[in-house]
């Protein structure tokens, strides 16, 4: 089910506070353990990273520690599933590898590459994402919205 929410928004254009609205499609969450990731991490190695990471997230990958590696596959692997959930589809639907997570300026972006959930997704959606990792777990939040 969809829900319409108003907020006030924060900004304000000559002096006037607008009122903003947007449909919220979507809401998902995911935790992974980092110890966890690190044994599938050891079993399946590069075959995993190649499954889970986007070319351009491949790449960067490759250039880290072994450590780092593996929190950064942790914490992708959440974001994409986190996705995927908010989305309405399992990562049956969603083949991890053709999204792309992105730093920009305005924080965590997502480009969809191609497959099923592709550009039309992107066309409708704006896309709100968060991840934090601790030691032990990366937790990421995806929400998706309709302008």
């Amino acid at each position: 089910m969809i829900k319409e929410v108003r907020l006030r928004l924060g900004t304000r254009q000559g002096g006037i506070r607008r009122l903003g609205r947007f449909v919220i499609c979507g809401v998902g969450t995911d935790v992974v353990e980092i110890l966890r990731m690190s044994r599938v991490f050891r079993r399946h190695g590069d075959r995993l990273a190649q499954r889970t990471l986007s070319r351009g997230e491949y790449e960067e990958w490759l250039g880290m520690s072994e450590q780092r590696r593996v929190e950064y596959l942790a914490g992708r692997f959440a974001l994409k599933e986190a996705i995927a959930k908010a989305a309405g589809v399992g990562l049956a639907r969603l083949r991890m590898n053709t999204v792309d997570i992105r730093v920009c300026s305005s924080g965590l972006c997502v480009v969809f590459l191609a497959g099923q959930l592709g550009q039309a997704v992107l066309a409708q959606w704006k896309w709100h994402l968060s991840l934090s990792h601790t030691a032990s777990v990366a937790f990421a939040l995806a929400v998706c919205e309709r302008l």
